[in-house]
């Protein structure tokens, strides 16, 4: 699936459609208006090297999504959004990254949502498989598999 997400990624490159860096950074200087005093130093540095990185680039839908990818280390395994300012900052960066996609290319956008989709369907199905095996040995043994 994430092979399918680059092709179309490629298609919308071809397109000549692109991400703004700036608006990347307008949106993680939003979350560090509210973060917590704690957080605030190593936000900072997070901050200062996105501008460095992003201030006035054009950046292409394909090193969107790879970038995205890497925002999406914001989530812990269960899905939740981490504490550290770190988690913070990636939360900022993927949902501006995400936002911009849906504007510039819907295709990749709606893509990367069906993969997100399924990752979590995959996950909650394994969830299931091991007590619905149990439960299904413990009723019948294992004829009733």
């Amino acid at each position: 699936m994430k092979s399918a997400i680059s092709i179309i990624a490629k298609v919308a490159q071809a397109q000549g459609k692109t991400i703004s860096g700036d608006k990347i950074i307008k949106e993680i200087e939003k979350v560090g208006k509210v973060i917590s005093p704690a957080d605030e130093v190593p936000f900072a540095k997070f901050l200062t090297r996105a501008k460095e990185r992003f201030s006035g680039v054009a950046m292409s839908v394909d090193d969107a999504v790879a970038l995205n990818t890497e925002a999406n280390k914001a989530f812990t395994a269960t899905g939740r959004v981490g504490k550290s300012a770190k988690a913070a900052f990636n939360k900022a960066m993927g949902d501006s990254i995400k936002s911009q996609l849906r504007i510039t290319a819907p295709d990749v956008a709606r893509a990367n949502k069906i993969f997100s989709i399924l990752f979590k369907v995959k996950k909650f199905a394994g969830r299931l498989v091991g007590p619905v095996v149990a439960g299904s040995i413990f009723r019948g043994g294992l004829k009733g598999l």
